[in-house]
């Protein structure tokens, strides 16, 4: 039996987009099917040009326990350093705001 509920909620409030994780009964942890439907919800959020930010949350008692996927390797240091720099290079993204 599987379970076709959403992985992933998705609710517009004016510019802001909450993205959900929700999977509460396995403390939020990410699968390859809730990185895909995140992978959407980043899509709409960078495609439409009158929200203009994105807020991810955990619904239930957990934000998120990491993933579910013993396969996974986990990032290092240098890897997510790597991966700001990236995101920060995209042009019109991740501005520090003070």
């Amino acid at each position: 039996m599987t379970d076709e509920r959403p992985r992933v909620s998705v609710e517009r409030d004016g510019h802001v987009l909450v993205i959900g994780l929700d999977r509460p009964e396995k403390r939020n942890a990410a699968d390859l099917r809730m990185l895909r439907e995140l992978s959407l919800a980043y899509g709409l959020l960078d495609s439409d040009p009158d929200l203009r930010v994105g807020l991810l949350v955990g619904h239930g008692d957990h934000f998120t326990a990491a993933s579910t996927s013993p396969t996974w390797p986990r990032p290092s240091a240098t890897t997510a350093s790597t991966s700001c720099r990236t995101a920060a290079s995209i042009p019109g993204r991740s501005r520090v705001v003070s």
